[in-house]
């Protein structure tokens, strides 16, 4: 390396590292990838933050130059996703990036990855809430590296996962499906399949890291059955032997206050009063970002009875992480 394509664009290092991020985030914004591979986006982003203007930052055009040397290449594919309407803004989504099969083989020869985890999204027609989902998938992704990278001490990420990995090999375990107006209480086997895991490690200390991420669309009874596997799966033999003898902790990113606490007070019906015991952290999507995604976590403070056989009533506290 460098492997020079023309007189014009030599494949750079850093170009490669933008290659391989894009095939474990799966789909990637521009700004993401600035997070992970151009240091300089800090000084600019904390500029327009101070000027009151946060909205204002944009990825530098150093980077643009970049992205379109590898689109022109092959190397990657562009998904440019439908216009956002709403009462107050008009305006796109921004562009997202995908590896193409020309690209994952020069990863496969140049990159760091385990071949098994290189995967080529096929260029198709997909619903906008699928590729939502994907998307935020991979900006928690770069939003926990990126936070990881700004600490500069010994905490490092390990072997993330998304969704398109962890449905191709999962545990399953006995657990409870919730149901509306069921006259029965129905028990299957389950598949533990989170939307992404990965392991935080430190010197010594090890935390297996589950991620779930909601577009606010996700029915309480549905994330009461995703609780209850959880909470049956984590004291398994099986997670030990998948993951070993190591912690376990779940985030949950979904879209607004009111969603997050009605994830979270569905997730006390489930885990009962020693929830607060548990390593269980919300946030909201806007706190996905290197600057934001440490600090905004939100726990279970304290649990008490809800009125009938409603979900039961909850504290919750604003707590750090990493």
């Amino acid at each position: 390396m460098p492997a020079t394509y023309s007189r014009r664009f030599s494949l750079t290092p850093r170009d490669v590292e933008m290659l391989q991020s894009i095939t474990v985030a799966r789909y990637i914004t521009a700004e993401a990838l600035e997070w992970l591979h151009f240091p300089s986006w800090r000084d600019r982003w904390q500029a327009a933050k101070a000027a009151g203007k946060p909205e204002a930052y944009r990825p530098a055009p150093h980077l643009y130059r970049r992205l379109n040397h590898l689109l022109d290449y092959g190397l990657m594919y562009r998904l440019r996703r439908p216009v956002e309407r709403s009462l107050e803004t008009f305006g796109r989504e921004p562009d997202l990036y995908l590896i193409s099969e020309q690209g994952a083989d020069l990863v496969a020869v140049h990159g760091t990855l385990d071949p098994e985890e290189i995967v080529v999204t096929r260029k198709r027609t997909r619903s906008y809430h699928n590729i939502g989902h994907a998307a935020m998938i991979g900006q928690v992704y770069a939003a926990i590296r990126g936070r990881v990278m700004l600490r500069k001490d010994s905490l490092e990420l390990h072997g993330w996962q998304g969704d398109h990995l962890t449905r191709r090999s999962y545990d399953k375990v006995y657990a409870r499906v919730y149901e509306k107006g069921a006259k029965y209480t129905r028990y299957e086997h389950l598949g533990v399949q989170p939307d992404a895991t990965f392991e935080f490690r430190q010197g010594e200390k090890r935390w297996r890291v589950f991620v779930e991420v909601d577009q606010g669309t996700r029915a309480v009874l549905t994330w009461k059955t995703k609780m209850g596997v959880y909470a049956s799966y984590r004291k398994t033999a099986e997670y030990e032997l998948r993951y070993g003898d190591v912690p376990w902790v779940l985030f949950v990113v979904t879209t607004t206050p009111t969603q997050r606490t009605k994830l979270m007070r569905a997730t006390a019906d489930i885990w009962g009063y020693n929830v607060p015991e548990q390593a269980l952290y919300f946030a909201e999507s806007w706190a996905a970002h290197p600057e934001e995604i440490g600090k905004n976590w939100h726990k279970i403070e304290t649990v008490s009875p809800g009125k009938g056989s409603g979900d039961p009533v909850i504290t919750t506290k604003q707590a750090n992480f990493f």
